[in-house]
């Protein structure tokens, strides 16, 4: 018979708790994550709560009440398209990239939609580059903006907003800030780029 004793110190499980602790206050208070829609767009949630109470020498009477609320689940629900003006081109010539985001949620805006297109282009390699003044956006959300940005494809570095990069530039990420999309509504963002 092989006996087999398992030992666990107060510090482990002290740093076990404070490991689960960290990861919990780090969801309340805000960490960037996805957001999560398991409920369907257009499902009501029926949420109950039960009172009881009874008179002070509680033998009279007692009472129990139910009463309920209810909410509707909407979810922002976007879907994107991308079209290149003209689909062939030559070498030295321009072509014109847009995305269309069409927020197909009849009850929910869609906030802080990024787009990003990286403009692939290498001396070595040929590819693409960027075009510089030939961004277009527009949103049918009144009230609705559109920024435009972009970054040298650096992990963890931030898009520099509203501004371009210089013509010519090649490795570079083009991002678009749309915010908010309503239900039912889209949005249009253009860029143009060179074919080397």
């Amino acid at each position: 018979m092989i006996k087999t004793t398992f030992s666990i110190t107060g510090r482990s499980v002290r740093r076990t708790r404070y490991a689960v602790l960290g990861f919990l206050a780090a969801m309340v208070l805000g960490v960037p994550k996805a957001a999560l829609a398991a409920t369907v767009e257009g499902t009501i949630i029926t949420n109950q709560m039960f009172a009881t109470y009874s008179s002070l020498s509680r033998a009279q009477y007692s009472m129990t009440y139910l009463v309920t609320a209810t909410v509707m689940v909407g979810n922002p629900d976007i879907s994107v398209r991308k079209e290149s003006i003209p689909p062939m081109q030559v070498a030295g010539g321009t072509v014109k990239f847009c995305m269309w985001l069409v927020n197909n949620s009849m009850y929910a805006s869609a906030w802080s939609v990024i787009v990003t297109d990286k403009v692939n282009g290498s001396v070595f390699s040929g590819g693409m580059s960027y075009v510089a003044g030939g961004l277009e956006s527009w949103s049918g959300t009144p009230g609705s903006t559109v920024r435009n940005g972009y970054d040298a494809n650096i992990m963890f570095v931030l898009p520099v907003w509203d501004s371009e990069p210089p013509d010519g530039v090649m490795g570079y990420s083009i991002r678009f800030l749309v915010e908010p999309i309503g239900p039912g509504q889209s949005a249009m963002v253009c860029f143009r780029a060179r074919v080397l």
